[in-house]
């Protein structure tokens, strides 16, 4: 008996071993994406290729993986098969099969791949592709589209006339909940057509024009409500676009401000604008989104650095202000809830106090993008404890809030209407970023403790759009790690869902201090965490 089972265990390992010596074995710990292509047509296509490092299982020809297709929020949008093809400078190379995406006309929203197996570390995940765009205004027959008031051509609309015809913005919003159209500076749309179009909760216009272009989500026009200031009814309402560049004294003062704080403008100022108009001129100026962030881009003049931002110009009082923006070779991009003057300039800050500091590279990064300030004299004060109002006022800059310098409702007993903080703790109070006391109070110019920081910058991630929720067993993993945890007062879930999120660290392996004042340095690196988390800056 024992003999004939040892024979069959003999005869079995060496059927394995002539087996694993014949198959290609592929031991890794690493995928990478290489030559990822999102054409015009939706097509997605490229390669995955596996390093060889630890693990094993048997790979070659006729062998494949699954790719996953998701969209920019992390949606699945579609899988597809990459197959092997060849084995080159120690890598597996495998070919992804051409999968179409969900029909979309927009290019400014990319996906991304992912191949999650047990054999890897770590996900692989690619970089955000973005959609080739179509030669503009071809039509499919390959003639040149032409003509103005709205018509037609290729995957766009042409208004370069400044007008467009409510039939044909009405027959491509049949079709699409994404419309494109081209414009040289202003467009006048007619609100009927928008209508049906606006019960679609994904419905919005990318207008293109020669100074930049405005992805305008249909759920910020409240038709009804911008009828009614106008006094006319949404048959008679026309919503006026401008994509304008500053010119003249105007273009000068932008130029002036920017060197007044050591800047250089990488674009032309542009005052991008939406304002209602009835019938009989009767106007109403829309400058706010509420708490949608609505994106658009200018074109760069020249290429930019890691330090390059987008700001918000303020003709009356000649200042900038940080807007959430991200870099190509040849456009800024932005994120922000309003309507305003938009400039991409360099900055370069530095501080003599915190070189070699161990938060050296995002204070400055934060000071030169406008996000954060130093205190005088070449000075950062990078250990000093920082006030309740300081952070909310941080927070604040840090997401591209409006900010009004006449503040009516402080929100709280202790907020004088005239302290410089009064606007910036009454739009972080809107946001829901902050809250008081029992009393009524908000205790301005009280220090932050580090579980108040932790709690603040969660709920910015949050109402920057970043996915926030953290299953309970994650957050006790999370917490389990440290022993002073039990001292967390009120905020388990938020010092949770930031240590999750690699926002906090602890100031040791073991031990998280949150009951100690939180500093200057660590609010510019929490923050730095935060807009790259949110995607808000490279």
């Amino acid at each position: 008996m024992k003999s004939t089972v040892m024979k069959k265990l003999s005869v079995s390992m060496v059927t394995l071993m002539i087996i694993s010596i014949l198959s290609p074995v592929l031991a890794f710990a690493g995928a990478y994406f290489k030559d990822i292509n999102y054409a015009a047509n939706g097509t997605v296509t490229g390669q995955v290729y596996f390093d060889g490092t630890v693990g094993t299982t048997v790979y070659g020809s006729g062998s494949s993986v699954t790719v996953s297709v998701y969209d920019r929020n992390g949606n699945l949008v579609t899988t597809t098969t990459a197959t092997y093809s060849t084995y080159t400078n120690g890598a597996y190379y495998y070919s992804i099969a051409p999968v179409v995406t969900s029909a979309t006309y927009s290019v400014y929203n990319p996906i991304q791949l992912k191949i999650v197996s047990h054999l890897l570390t770590a996900p692989a995940v690619s970089d955000f592709v973005y959609k080739q765009a179509l030669p503009p205004f071809v039509s499919p027959g390959g003639s040149t589209g032409g003509g103005g008031g709205g018509g037609t051509t290729g995957s766009a609309l042409d208004a370069t006339s400044g007008t467009i015809s409510a039939s044909a913005l009405k027959s491509a919003f049949a079709s699409a909940s994404t419309v494109e159209i081209k414009i040289k500076e202003t467009l006048a749309i007619p609100a009927s057509a928008l209508v049906d179009a606006a019960k679609k909760a994904d419905a919005k216009l990318v207008i293109t024009g020669e100074n930049g272009t405005y992805e305008l989500p249909l759920s910020v026009l409240d038709l009804d409500a911008l009828a009614k200031a106008v006094g006319v009814a949404v048959d008679d309402l026309k919503i006026n676009v401008g994509i304008t560049k500053l010119t003249g004294t105007s273009a000068k003062a932008v130029t002036d401000a920017a060197t007044a704080i050591g800047a250089s403008p990488l674009s032309d100022a542009v005052d991008f604008t939406l304002v209602a108009e009835g019938k009989d001129g009767k106007k109403f100026v829309i400058d706010s989104f509420g708490d949608t962030y609505v994106k658009r881009t200018i074109k760069l003049n020249k290429a930019a650095s890691e330090t390059a931002t987008a700001v918000l110009y303020n003709p009356t009082l000649g200042t900038f202000s940080f807007v959430p923006s991200t870099f190509s070779d040849t456009t800024a991009t932005f994120l922000r809830t309003g309507n305003s003057v938009y400039v991409a300039i360099e900055n370069t800050a530095s501080f003599d106090d915190v070189a070699g500091h161990w938060a050296q590279d995002d204070i400055e990064l934060l000071a030169s993008k406008l996000v954060v300030d130093g205190v005088g004299a070449g000075k950062f004060e990078a250990e000093r404890d920082i006030t309740r109002a300081e952070f909310a006022a941080l927070a604040v800059k840090s997401l591209g809030l409006n900010v009004s310098s006449v503040v009516t409702d402080t929100y709280f007993d202790d907020v004088d209407a005239d302290e410089w903080y009064a606007g910036y703790i009454a739009a972080a109070q809107e946001a829901g970023l902050v809250d008081g006391y029992e009393d009524g109070t908000f205790k301005p110019e009280q220090d932050i403790s580090r579980e108040e920081l932790s709690a603040l910058v969660v709920r910015a991630l949050k109402y920057a759009g970043v996915d926030t929720a953290v299953t309970a067993a994650k957050q006790a993993a999370a917490l389990a790690k440290f022993s002073d945890a039990d001292e967390i007062v009120w905020a388990q879930v938020e010092v949770a869902t930031a240590i999750e999120l690699s926002i906090v660290n602890g100031v040791t392996d073991t031990t998280l201090d949150v009951t100690a004042n939180a500093t200057r340095a660590e609010s510019a690196t929490m923050l730095k965490r935060l807009l790259s988390k949110a995607g808000f800056i490279e």
